[in-house]
């Protein structure tokens, strides 16, 4: 049977099993408030114990998003057991800080406050692991490689790693190259990543930097190739058009001539509509053409 709209409406509920459902969420309900409760008279009482950080963890774990209790977690943390403690004992407790944020994440691996938690507790650490967190976050993306939360922390974690080699520009280049051919890896996988997309423009740049001018437009000629690959696989995916657009009005070399790029790529587009003439790209193909 369908209802307004079209839509098929969905079977009711029997009373029996509205009834065992109201049920469990009344207790949810009460587990949640009371756990809230703790957690005003933690703030109240200024409590910085073991017995404060277990409610926090109780917390977190039925609502990762609730901002203020981060908030009051790193209050704990740092006035209850970081303040007195040493070096080897500061780090033991960051570490269990990402354990715990990790577990977290596998669950919610979109959720600002705990990749946020993550930065705080590593830029806090007296040595911390930057090359651990790559591979962490190598196996974020893996199981989603669209995450944005994942790709930006990549690139918080990469910047960390060029400061720390700040004196080697080998390392450096090396570490971009790396991190280009990484995102054509999952272009590849799949050509609607606007993240890996546009992870590969803020590269690009650098990479130029150290191209000669006909290394530049040959750098030039792979991408479009890329893209036209990406866009005659999927006219109607954006990301990659996004990416053409950028090239087009920013990535190419001062030496390459404008006019002859903007007449392949009108061709190109030309091609597609003719190809797929019912396809939704069409219209934004024609400001191309145009």
């Amino acid at each position: 049977m369908e209802g307004r709209h079209g839509q098929k409406k969905e079977k009711a509920e029997s009373p029996e099993l509205l009834k065992a459902r109201q049920e469990r969420e009344a207790v949810l309900v009460k587990e949640y408030r009371g756990l809230k409760d703790s957690l005003k008279e933690i703030v109240d009482s200024k409590k910085r114990d073991n017995d404060a950080l277990r409610t926090t963890t109780a917390l977190l774990r039925k609502s990762p998003d609730y901002y203020t209790i981060w908030n009051v977690r790193r209050i704990i943390l740092q006035e209850g057991f970081l303040n007195s403690a040493n070096e080897e004992t500061a780090d033991k407790i960051y570490t269990n800080e990402l354990e715990f944020v990790q577990e977290n994440l596998k669950l919610n691996p979109k959720s600002y406050f705990m990749w946020n938690h993550r930065r705080w507790c590593l830029e806090h650490m007296n040595k911390p692991r930057w090359d651990r967190e790559l591979a962490m976050v190598n196996k974020f993306l893996e199981l989603d490689a669209r995450n944005f939360h994942g790709w930006d922390y990549r690139r918080y974690i990469i910047r960390q790693l060029d400061l720390q080699d700040k004196g080697s520009c080998d390392k450096i280049l090396e570490r971009a190259q790396a991190e280009f051919d990484f995102t054509t890896t999952k272009i590849s996988q799949n050509f609607s990543n606007y993240s890996a997309w546009h992870n590969r423009s803020t590269l690009l740049g650098k990479l130029a930097e150290d191209m000669t001018e006909d290394e530049k437009m040959a750098a030039v000629d792979n991408e479009f190739d890329l893209v036209k690959n990406a866009i005659y696989t999927d006219p109607e995916d954006q990301s990659a058009w996004l990416y053409d657009l950028w090239l087009i009005g920013r990535g190419t070399s001062p030496s390459h001539p404008g006019l002859q790029l903007l007449e392949r790529e009108i061709a190109v587009v030309r091609e597609l509509v003719e190809l797929e003439p019912d396809c939704k790209c069409k219209k934004g193909a024609k400001v191309f053409v145009i």
